[in-house]
């Protein structure tokens, strides 16, 4: 991942820090999300883009309010471009 990707990585930090703050690490999170740890890992360095479904089960497993997911929505539009966009509003 260069420089560039790293910055644009918005919805991957936003993910790492509600996670933090809630002192839930990468396995437990994955577990209650029923995905791998592998992709929590890839979604958090910005090498995998999530889907609408997946905002919505991370949030659900972080026991993020309404205002938190739609901040994680908002993340995965700002960081990617506008292919990753159409994905979203498809899903």
């Amino acid at each position: 991942m260069d420089e560039h990707d790293a910055l644009n990585n918005v919805f991957g930090r936003q993910l790492a820090l509600f996670r933090k703050e809630r002192q839930v690490s990468q396995l437990s999170l994955s577990l209650d999300a029923d995905v791998s740890t592998r992709h929590i890992s890839f979604l958090e360095t910005g090498r995998s883009a999530p889907r609408r479904e997946m905002i919505a089960r991370l949030s659900a497993a972080l026991g993020l309010c309404h205002g938190e997911h739609q901040s994680l929505m908002r993340a995965a539009t700002i960081g990617n471009g506008p292919r990753h966009r159409a994905t979203l509003q498809q899903h």
